[in-house]
């Protein structure tokens, strides 16, 4: 997405959140599981992603209607995976074993999810559709559009980066 510079570089971001997060986390509710937060190179809690884009010098602004993403920019989007789904005419399938809570991310129109489209994009239309309901997503809680930050001295970061340390 243009958010960090490899695969591995946006893990290790994401990674190093997760025990500053947990320890938050259990201060805040004792009985807080690690997992919860987030698994090493495998998922991470919304907490985790929103700091280290944060911390790379982006920001988030949440959409006030999460179906309202555009064919430009980049998006991250939260929500649930449909079993089945409508990708043109071909119907394909999810293969998943929990509720399906899943994230994606959406440049220039494509969404992005190497764990569940590994042979390529689909189209941003084909993300959510809630007439058909055959949509990659049977439902969107949140989207955010991510915006690189330009100012170094930005309140806005410095402001959101002193409310996460907290």
């Amino acid at each position: 997405m243009g958010v960090f510079t490899s695969e591995a570089a946006a893990k290790r971001a994401l990674n190093d959140q997760i025990g500053p997060l947990w320890d938050k986390s259990k201060r805040d509710r004792p009985s807080c599981k690690r997992a919860e937060v987030g698994v090493e190179d495998v998922e991470w809690s919304h907490a985790c992603v929103q700091r280290a884009v944060i911390g790379v010098g982006w920001h988030m602004h949440k959409l006030d209607d999460p179906h309202a993403i555009a064919r430009e920019g980049a998006y991250f989007v939260d929500g649930h995976l449909n079993k089945k789904y409508k990708v043109g005419k071909k119907r394909r399938s999810n293969n998943f074993d929990d509720n399906g809570r899943h994230s994606v991310a959406v440049l220039g129109g494509k969404v992005k999810d190497s764990a569940f489209l590994p042979h390529g994009d689909i189209s941003v239309t084909s993300l959510c559709n809630a007439k058909t309901e055959l949509g990659f997503m049977r439902s969107i809680n949140r989207a955010y559009e991510l915006v690189e930050c330009s100012n170094v001295g930005c309140v806005a970061c410095a402001r959101a980066t002193k409310k996460l340390k907290k």
